[in-house]
């Protein structure tokens, strides 16, 4: 599975490394807005289903205004549309005028289909970024060229920001530096990171495309529900053969349990698949205590549905290892209790090794019992950090029962920084709300997927492994729910 870009989907990051909302006065009744550099827009309209090709579909869904920008203008055999007596401007264009002599100011015109709109950029910050030399960008250039390329670069954005754009879609090496002068209003994406924020936009819209033309004349969508179920099986391959064999074994013994955790373990992972979108959305939402709590009580949520993904897990191995129970007990069964997997090992040392001792998978549930145990006592408190007396980003800390272990486990997975654990104030560790469920979220998931990979299913009295599905249902016609483009479109769009 890839690893998800933190940028992929987590709000702007300035040079001062706080967040910039990604959609900062975002209505639910406005369109996203997006600028876009025309060449890349060109680039994405390949003849194969590509996340490139997906994105220029959802650019052209009525929730999107979208305009492209090149520092020489659109073509010069485009013709400028008249927009009534008043008016002229190139249709889907953002364009920008040499600055007027007497105050410097740039008009910058902007148009859709029924539409033209007017705007200026003042001040000298465009003819700042000339001599702007830091992280010396476009070196190989020489001076006098990278200072007028960084210009260009500073111009651009500037454009981005005066006609009110969510997101800027380019490869501008100086505006992907993160000085926060240049992109402070708006989310410089690259291409690759952007088909996940739109989607995300959608999504939070109630839109769940799977493919749009690029003309915008045709679309595909699935509920809500659909969306999340495909995505779930698609991150768990293994689950076609695995829930296979739990159906078909309590269909052949009248007993239901294995069917119901089989299920339970592909539901719970659709759920937190739409509570991560939650915390997605609300990471990108200028920040107060409401919003604060609400990311909290999201991660909460998912922490308890993915730890209850890998507890049902752990019951169907329990099945069909045929192991006894420790004390009578169910709940003594899980991939954290040592008593319980000596008896995995003993029937399947291969599935006991993915979460032995010091391993990635232990680490893994380490992290993930230590953030979902404080359910049960110390809640997840928010800390707000400010920036010039505003209000940018929300920290979570972290809880302080079993603090040490916790760490280590973040320590062996990459470290600290990478999982956006810091000490913000002496003696508490705070983490980056985004950062953490990035780095724990698809972690959990591709050790679930290892898990039941392994976990002998073939083994059940009435199942075979002739008899067990290994993929989704063949689906020649391409246009169902689990349609190979489908799967891809979806994972895409959700930043797998």
């Amino acid at each position: 599975m890839r690893r998800l870009n933190p940028s992929s989907l987590g709000p702007n990051r300035a040079s001062n490394g706080e967040p910039s909302p990604l959609f900062a006065s975002r209505s639910p009744l406005r369109n996203l807005s997006v600028l876009i550099e025309s060449d890349l827009l060109e680039g994405l309209k390949t003849s194969t289903v590509t996340p490139d090709l997906i994105l220029a579909g959802l650019l052209t869904d009525p929730l999107v205004s979208f305009y492209r920008y090149a520092d020489d203008g659109p073509p010069s055999d485009m013709q400028a549309r008249e927009y009534g007596t008043w008016a002229k401007a190139y249709e889907g264009w953002a364009t920008v005028e040499p600055p007027e002599p007497v105050m410097g100011m740039r008009q910058v015109t902007y148009a859709d289909a029924d539409t033209v709109a007017s705007t200026g950029i003042v001040g000298d910050i465009v003819e700042f970024a000339r001599d702007d030399i830091r992280g010396d960008v476009y070196g190989e250039l020489g001076p006098k060229d990278a200072g007028l390329r960084r210009e260009a670069d500073a111009l651009a954005a500037q454009v981005a920001a005066s006609i009110g754009a969510d997101i800027f879609i380019t490869n501008r090496e100086f505006l992907h530096q993160g000085h926060a002068a240049y992109t402070r209003d708006i989310t410089v994406v690259r291409p690759s990171s952007a088909l996940p924020l739109v989607s995300l936009y959608l999504r939070a819209q109630g839109r769940f495309i799977t493919f749009r033309s690029p003309d915008g004349r045709g679309t595909f969508t699935l509920n809500r529900g659909s969306f999340y179920w495909v995505a779930a099986r698609e991150l768990l391959p293994s689950a076609w053969r695995w829930f296979g064999a739990c159906v078909k074994e309590s269909g052949a013994n009248g007993d239901e349990t294995l069917i119901y955790l089989g299920q339970s373990v592909l539901q719970r992972v659709q759920r937190a698949l739409v509570a991560r979108d939650g915390v997605h959305c609300l990471v990108n939402r200028p920040q107060n205590n409401d919003i604060a709590d609400d990311i909290l009580s999201g991660l909460d949520n998912i922490f308890v549905l993915l730890m209850g993904a890998l507890d049902a897990a752990a019951r169907v191995a329990h099945t069909v290892l045929k192991l006894p129970l420790s004390k009578g007990k169910l709940r003594n069964i899980g991939w954290q209790n040592s008593q319980w997997l000596s008896l995995v090992r003993g029937k399947e040392p291969s599935l006991a090794d993915v979460v032995a001792d010091n391993s990635p998978g232990q680490h893994v549930v380490t992290v993930l019992r230590m953030l979902r145990n404080s359910v049960h006592g110390e809640a997840l408190q928010p800390l707000a950090v400010q920036d010039s007396g505003q209000r940018t980003a929300t920290l979570l800390r972290l809880p302080r029962t079993d603090m040490a272990e916790l760490l280590a486990a973040c320590d062996a997975l990459g470290g600290r920084s990478t999982w956006g654990v810091e000490e913000r104030i002496p003696g508490r560790m705070h983490a980056d709300p985004f950062v953490l469920l990035e780095q724990l979220f698809p972690r959990v998931i591709d050790l679930l997927e290892s898990l039941i990979a392994l976990t002998p299913v073939e083994r059940l009295p009435h199942v075979g492994s002739s008899d067990l599905p290994s993929g989704p249902p063949n689906d020649e016609s391409g246009f169902g729910p689990f349609s190979e483009n489908n799967r891809k479109s979806i994972r895409w769009q959700l930043g797998f």
